[in-house]
This record gives structure tokens, sequence and C-alpha cells, in this order.
């Protein structure tokens, strides 16, 4: 396709700007694609022109509020060194006004391993998607294909290992030939206290 339709250019902008103030959310290639009766590739370059040309203003605001982040699985075995592949169960997008603009994971917490930590099962986790981190910060790690929730540390040695900060559990030891790699850096725990009573019922 060699030019674009002005009109339906328009027509796309409008749409997906109405879209967003009703549903929340950029409508995804299929759904543009079958509004206008076209097809998904050619929705797709639509939507990157409207993009790219800053042609809806409803778009470049929801962009400039929001950040995208991919939920993860911790508790899948992937197959492959990093959660890019059929680790991300979707993507989400995060208000920038709480959590700033940097690239994010969101995870769920699995198992009571982390509770000295203030990590609870079900815990939400937001991370900060990156492949370094220092001494003591709880990092999502990619183990042998698998997904962890751990504090790093290092021996003297500096070879690194994962703790778990719980003493029921023990120190995962990181040894030559592993494939390990740092996934993100643990920022904020959201924490869903529905259901939560206190235990006291009178006072004294």
């Amino acid at each position: 396709m060699r030019y674009k339709n002005p009109e339906l250019l328009k027509g796309m902008s409008d749409y997906i700007g109405d879209f967003l103030l009703s549903e929340g959310r950029v409508p995804s290639n299929r759904e543009v694609a079958e509004h206008f009766g076209v097809c998904k590739s050619q929705a797709q370059k639509y939507m990157s022109t409207i993009s790219k040309q800053h042609l809806c203003q409803t778009w470049d605001k929801y962009n400039d509020e929001y950040s995208k982040a991919a939920l993860v699985d911790t508790g899948f075995s992937c197959g492959t060194p990093t959660y890019e592949d059929e680790c991300v169960i979707e993507y989400t997008r995060l208000p920038t006004s709480l959590f700033g603009d940097e690239k994010k994971i969101v995870a769920h917490a699995n198992g009571a391993s982390m509770q000295n930590a203030g990590i609870d099962d079900g815990d939400i986790l937001i991370l900060s998607e990156q492949e370094t981190a220092r001494k003591g910060e709880v990092i999502l790690a990619a183990l042998n294909g698998g997904l962890l929730i751990k504090t790093l540390l290092f021996h003297e040695d500096g070879r690194p290992y994962l703790h778990p900060e719980n003493e029921d559990f023990e120190d995962i030891e990181i040894h030559e030939g592993d494939a390990f790699y740092i996934q993100g850096v643990l920022l904020y725990v959201l924490k869903n206290y529905r259901g939560f009573k206190s235990q006291v019922m009178f006072k004294e």
C-alpha cells in the first residue's frame, strides 16, 4: 500500500479516540479491521501512522499517562532464559503518575519464600525491567528456564546466589553452566486487603 486514504485515516483516528474514552484501552488491530472492513495488516499500518504522526490527541494523552508492562507467570517454566516468550500472560498499562514511565514487569508472588521481606502469596509485584541489580535487591531471576522472585546475594568470591527471605527455605546456588539472567528489580508490592478483619473485638 503506497498511500493511505485520508478519509479512512481520519475515521480510524476518531474511532480510536472514541474507543479509548468508552473502553479505557486502545482497540486491537483486529477490532479496527473488523470495524472498517479492512484486513488486519492494513489496520496496523494505519494505526502506526496515526501513532507516529500524532493524529489522535486522545491516544497521545493515553500514552503519556500510562506505560506498558508485561504481566508474567512466575509459576511457569518457560523453557527459555528470558520471560519474553510464553511466560507473558498479557500486557497491561500502569499510570505513570504513580509508577513512572520506565519499562515495567508485573508478576504475582507465589508461596511463602519471601514473606520476611513483606511479600506474601498472591501479592502483585511491580518490577523495573533491567538486566543488572545490586546486592540485597529483590529480583525477578530467570534460572534454567524458570522465573523466581528472590533476593540477590553474593559469596565472598563474587559468585551470585538467590536468597529466600524465609528460614524454612534454602538458598538457591547458581552453578557454572546454569542459565541465569536478571530480568527485573522489585519496586512496589501491592496487597489485597479484602477480607481483612481486626482481631480486636472489645476495647478494655
